[in-house]
C-alpha cells in the first residue's frame, strides 16, 4: 500500500479503475485503491488516478483510497458517485479537486490529508449535486484555497464535521447560482492565510442556502486574532 501521494516512484497506473457506460448498478465493494498515478497528459491520462469515467455512475462502498497522485485533477474523474462507509486519504494534485470535480453523494465518508495545490482540497465543482451525510473532513488543505468550492451547485449536507484543515479562502467557498441545505454542520478550527477560514459566499442569492443547527466557531486566519466565519 501506497501511504500518501509523496511515496509514488517509477511507472504507476494512470486509472487503477476505468468504467465506460455503466449505470448505478454497478458496485464497487472492499478495495483499497492506492497507488495511482495519472501522469501523462496524453488522452485524459493526466486526471481520475483511482477511477476514470466516461458516461458512468457508480456505487462505492467499503473502500480505502489512499496516496494517489493526479496530475490534473481528480482521482475520481467524470463519474456521477454514491459513495459510502469509506475513507480518502493523503490523495493528491497539484491542479484542482483532489477528489471530484462531479456530482456525487457522500454516505459515513472520512477524507483526512488530501491536498490540491489550487482551489478544492476535495471538491471544485461548477454544477451538479453535491450531497455529504456524517462526513468528516479533517486535516486537508495545506496550499489549497478551499477544502469545497462550488459554483452553481446544489447542496444537501447533513451532520458534516470540518475540523482543522488549512487554507487559504474559505473551508467552503461558494458562489455563482449555489443554492442548499446545510443542516447539522460543525465547522471549527480551519486555518486560512487569505480572508476566510470558514464559509465564504460569493453566490448570487437568487436561491440562497440556509444554515440550520451548525456552529462555527473557532476558524480564523493565522497569525491573527481576528476570527472569520463567513
Amino acid at each position: 500500500m501506497t501511504i500518501s501521494y509523496d511515496d509514488l516512484v517509477g511507472t504507476n497506473s494512470y486509472h487503477l479503475v476505468t468504467s465506460i457506460n455503466t449505470d448505478d448498478t454497478t458496485l464497487i465493494d472492499g478495495f483499497t485503491l492506492t497507488g495511482g498515478w495519472a501522469a501523462d497528459s496524453n488522452n485524459n491520462h493526466d486526471r481520475g488516478s483511482v477511477v476514470y469515467c466516461n458516461n458512468s455512475t457508480l456505487k462505492m462502498n467499503n473502500l480505502i483510497v489512499q496516496g494517489n497522485r493526479s496530475n490534473s485533477r481528480a482521482a475520481i474523474w467524470a463519474c456521477v458517485s454514491d459513495i459510502s462507509q469509506s475513507v480518502f486519504t493523503n490523495n493528491f494534485t497539484p491542479s484542482v479537486g483532489a477528489i471530484s470535480v462531479s456530482s456525487g453523494s457522500y454516505t459515513d465518508v472520512i477524507f483526512t490529508g488530501n491536498v490540491a495545490s489550487s482551489q478544492g482540497s476535495l471538491f471544485y465543482m461548477g454544477g451538479g449535486f453535491l450531497n455529504l451525510t456524517r462526513v468528516k473532513i479533517m486535516g486537508n488543505g495545506s496550499g489549497s484555497s478551499s477544502v469545497i468550492r462550488v459554483l452553481n451547485t446544489a447542496l444537501n449536507f447533513n451532520d458534516v464535521l470540518i475540523s482543522g484543515n488549512r487554507l487559504w479562502n474559505g473551508a467552503i467557498d461558494m458562489a455563482g447560482s449555489t443554492h442548499g441545505t446545510l443542516n447539522n454542520i460543525t465547522l471549527n478550527g480551519n486555518r486560512s492565510t487569505g480572508t476566510n477560514a470558514g464559509v465564504r459566499s460569493n453566490i448570487n442569492g437568487v436561491n440562497p442556502i440556509e444554515i440550520n443547527n451548525s456552529i462555527l466557531w473557532n476558524n480564523r486566519r493565522y497569525n491573527s486574532n481576528v476570527f472569520n466565519e463567513h
